[in-house]
């Protein structure tokens, strides 16, 4: 069931953005497990530097990246007419990080990543998204 909200010719895809290189393999690895095809990427940079980010159904990003956080990245790709749903992932975020991530309409979990809440995240948006004709 998984495989087929994210199947077919409209195949969409979770983007990943963490510096942590072992956070973004077992991520990208949970992931893979319920067959939710990922995309991966190091720091903003190299996301940003993508040209076609049509097939992102959502979005986790790592608050504390290199060059500018989570919230910038999330900033710049709705300013591209990037509009998937967004999850922000920190360590202990303080109560401005809270709230900023709230106002700009994601969704905050805080590492340690320790069980499935991710994973129940995107695949609520995936079933919401094709709820009509499921």
């Amino acid at each position: 069931m998984v495989a087929s909200l994210f199947g077919g010719p409209d195949k969409q895809s979770v983007v990943i953005v963490e510096d942590d290189a072992a956070v973004r393999k077992a991520l990208a690895f949970a992931f893979s497990t319920h067959d939710i095809p990922v995309r991966c990427y190091g720091c903003a940079e190299d996301l940003l530097a993508v040209d076609n980010l049509a097939d992102v159904c959502y979005l986790i990003l790592d608050y504390r990246l290199p060059a500018m956080n989570g919230l910038e990245l999330l900033k710049e790709l709705q300013s591209r007419g990037i509009h998937a749903p967004a999850v922000i992932i920190a360590t202990n975020p303080s109560a401005a990080v809270r709230a900023a991530t709230a106002i700009q309409g994601a969704t905050m979990v805080e590492k340690p990543l320790l069980d499935e809440s991710l994973y129940e995240l995107v695949l609520k948006r995936a079933i919401g998204q094709r709820a009509p004709g499921v």
